[in-house]
């Protein structure tokens, strides 16, 4: 963004690909493709599929995800 801070992360690991998409404090509010997502309450990580997509609110909870 114009203040310098990474506002996405495009990246390939063995098993795919996976972008992330941060917000201005530099949390993840959207992940698309091969992620693993720590969920805040439990600390629990969960690896999503190549053909998922999550949304995230500012705690870090999930807003909607496919599939």
């Amino acid at each position: 963004d114009k203040a310098g801070k990474p506002r996405a992360s495009l990246y390939k690991k063995e098993d795919g690909a996976g972008l992330i998409v941060l917000d201005e404090t530099g949390k993840n509010r959207a992940a698309l493709g091969n992620v693993d997502l720590e969920h805040t309450a439990t600390g629990s990580v969960e690896h999503r599929a190549a053909s998922s997509l999550v949304l995230l609110n500012e705690q870090g909870n999930v807003l909607w995800k496919a599939p």
